[in-house]
């Protein structure tokens, strides 16, 4: 039997029941027929199906529950490896009050590129994401870099809270980063080249608001709008997550490709803008 190893993803008091579903839960038809069919391998049915890719990753399940959710309180979720099912880890999520669903939970024995994650009810918006990558160093956002832990620090030496450390970097990055127009054509950035160019596109913009944010301690995901073709950042302090576009926050190209440098705080946000979708969204 595979012990499970979950921990809440942010600080803000959710319950959670983690572990294989106890031997009295009552599964509904929609919540079999899910089960069976991950059981089957038929993917193409279930509720919402999710591909793992690495041996012991730690995930999230992120997002607002429905309202239909919030009053059944629960959400049912399995990874299975489909050549072992005593690999399988089966996870309840307890909906918080306030319907923001953050739980992570690992896959500690599901084969690389062998395992899936199927959610297995539930009608609210959810993502599946990697939970470490939010503080953590990547390749796209190098965040223990001596040079961008430096810079990292002087951006936010004299500011008292996550809040004004979080707002000083997008700050900083819309006044020093310009939008590299490259005839319309996209190009992406590590947070590195982005700093060694001093301009970008959305992705550079959005690695380097990461890659800063994680160096000082401060969790960031940069997410990606498929439909919308844009990047943009996540980041989160205690419970609440904040919308950062640092892109649009520094201004705007027109119609020549020229950048025009004109900043806009409106693009450091409580809420998400309006322009930006929510749907087929990646964080990493």
């Amino acid at each position: 039997m595979v012990t499970l190893v979950a921990f809440v993803m942010f600080s803000g008091g959710l319950s959670v029941d983690a572990g294989f579903f106890p031997s009295k839960t009552v599964f509904s038809q929609k919540q079999q027929e899910a089960l069976s069919l991950a059981k089957s391998h038929d993917y193409t049915q279930a509720l919402k199906t999710y591909t793992l890719y690495n041996k012991g990753e730690k995930w999230a399940i992120i997002g607002k529950a429905s309202p239909e959710d919030q009053k059944r309180g629960v959400l049912h979720v399995v990874a299975f490896d489909p050549n072992d099912p005593k690999k399988d880890v089966y996870v309840n999520i307890q909906i918080p009050k306030n319907g923001q669903v953050q739980f992570a939970f690992s896959t500690p024995k599901i084969s690389h590129k062998n395992g899936f994650v199927i959610l297995m009810d539930g009608s609210g918006s959810y993502k599946l994401t990697f939970a470490e990558s939010f503080l953590n160093p990547t390749y796209m956002a190098p965040s223990t870099d001596k040079a961008m832990v430096d810079l990292a620090k002087k951006i936010t030496k004299d500011k008292k809270t996550p809040l004004d450390k979080s707002k000083a970097i997008f700050y900083w990055v819309t006044q020093n980063i310009a939008y590299d127009w490259n005839k319309g054509q996209a190009k992406i950035y590590n947070a590195t080249e982005t700093l060694k160019n001093k301009k970008a596109q959305c992705t550079g913009y959005s690695n380097l608001v990461a890659a800063l944010h994680r160096a000082v301690g401060i969790e960031a995901s940069v997410v990606y709008g498929q439909k919308m073709e844009h990047v943009w950042n996540e980041i989160y302090i205690g419970d609440k997550t904040y919308f950062v576009d640092a892109t649009w926050g520094a201004g705007y190209a027109d119609k020549k490709g020229k950048f025009i440098k004109k900043y806009n705080p409106n693009y450091y946000s409580s809420t998400l803008w309006k322009s930006h979708k929510k749907d087929e969204v990646w964080c990493f």
